[in-house]
């Protein structure tokens, strides 16, 4: 009832006490609290059992970072999945794709505290521990200075150091999300006392990279443009601690393809998954329904404790990651039998366009090879970091709404005075 209908504890409570007593005659003892504490209590040993900590030597003690998460069965994973011989071309099946993103639904209100309620999983599984959360932000959060956009005026980063409103002691989240099975990773998930601050979602996405994570890795961002621009710099200011194991050429920063309209011109060519190598149909959304799947949690932990918010947080999205591996199967074959087909008709369709300009001219034959070899050229170069010109940026300048608006506004202003005619000409019988 948790997890599939999203139940408070006090509404599964009040549900057992009518099935004790419906007509509410009898004067039932009050164990709201102590059902609290043991539901609570329950839910950390179960984790720590169905991962086996009771066979380590040094017990619950001696879990780490992560070790309580339900892992994504397919996403490739130092040391577990990975072949580490593959050729130049093959790199792409290894690689990892990942979203970052924030919601700010899963707030919670300014009420006890941290003594009073302690966390009973520091940070074993989805969210990162608090005290390293506190020790980050005192150490770099006067450090990193949040720079003006240079592009849109995008609201991750025009409120990205305003707080979540009065009263509130957690504004949202920031998460990092698998962007091809939407699954969350270990230590992922931090707690943001602002908006989008670059240097809180520095930590869980740097910590991801961390965490068995491949070399080849594609990051998703809605405001990649902005936050990537920086982030070496920023690893440098953090330290060995933060510093991922991958180079900054093994690391490609995009933006979702729903976002990315919204972005100018210059973003929108260099930062979309349609002109990236080896993404095939990635679209870097996916964190928008798996936050549709936690949010109607967000009435009840919003009111809670830190510790008893973040503990059921964790609980359920263990209990997502197992129901996407348990559908992992029917997912991909549904993935395989809709893809080939399209794949086939795509390429018949690229095959007579090329066609097609051959036959246009006795020099397009020419023409379209150069066009090949600078299309590969430059996919090969960008997906390595390499500045290349990209073929794909417009050589026409196109018309804008702007444009359109103030070229019909003169129209009709010439109409008006009888200057000129709306029409350039009139057709005659």
């Amino acid at each position: 009832m948790s997890f599939m209908l999203k139940v408070s504890g006090y509404e599964y409570y009040q549900s057992l006490a009518c099935l004790y007593d419906n007509s509410g005659s009898l004067m039932l003892p009050d164990l709201y609290q102590v059902f609290l504490r043991v539901i609570r209590e329950w839910r950390h040993i179960r984790m720590l059992k169905r991962h086996g900590q009771g066979n380590d030597l040094s017990g619950s003690e001696g879990t780490k970072a992560g070790d309580c998460v339900v892992h994504c069965l397919a996403c490739p994973r130092s040391g577990i999945n990975l072949s580490g011989n593959r050729k130049k071309e093959d790199i792409w099946l290894d690689c990892l794709f990942v979203l970052v993103d924030a919601n700010f639904r899963l707030k919670r209100f300014n009420v006890s505290s941290d003594r009073r309620d302690p966390h009973l999983n520091k940070g074993y599984s989805y969210f990162i521990d608090s005290e390293i959360v506190n020790a980050h932000m005192e150490k770099f959060e006067d450090k990193i200075a949040e720079e003006k956009s240079t592009c849109n005026d995008h609201d991750a980063v025009k409120l990205a150091t305003m707080r979540g409103g009065k009263g509130m002691s957690v504004s949202g989240v920031g998460a990092v999300v698998c962007s091809h099975h939407e699954c969350r990773w270990g230590s992922s998930v931090i707690n943001l006392r602002k908006g989008e601050q670059q240097v809180q979602m520095d930590l869980p996405t740097l910590l991801t990279l961390k965490m068995e994570a491949p070399k080849e890795v594609v990051i998703a961002y809605n405001i990649g443009c902005q936050w990537g621009k920086n982030l070496w710099k920023q690893i440098s200011v953090y330290g060995p601690d933060l510093t991922p194991p991958q180079e900054q050429k093994d690391i490609v920063i995009l933006v979702p393809k729903f976002h990315l309209p919204a972005h100018i011109v210059e973003c929108q060519e260099e930062f979309s998954f349609a002109f990236e190598l080896f993404v095939g149909e990635t679209d870097g959304e996916v964190t928008k329904w798996t936050w549709a799947i936690s949010n109607p949690v967000a009435s009840s932990t919003r009111e809670m404790g830190p510790g008893s918010r973040q503990d059921t947080l964790d609980d359920h999205w263990s209990d997502h990651n197992w129901w996407k591996n348990v559908g992992l199967s029917k997912l991909l074959l549904w993935r395989i039998k809709d893809t080939i087909p399209h794949c086939e008709e795509n390429r018949v369709t690229f095959e007579e366009l090329c066609k097609t300009v051959v036959s246009s001219a006795e020099d397009s034959k020419v023409q379209l090879q150069e066009w090949t070899e600078w299309v590969e050229s430059w996919e090969w170069c960008h997906s390595s970091g390499e500045k290349v010109t990209n073929p794909y940026i417009p050589t026409v300048k196109s018309l804008t709404m702007a444009s359109v608006r103030l070229r019909l506004s003169e129209e009709g202003s010439d109409a008006q005075w009888g200057t000129s005619m709306v029409h350039s000409y009139l057709r005659t019988r």
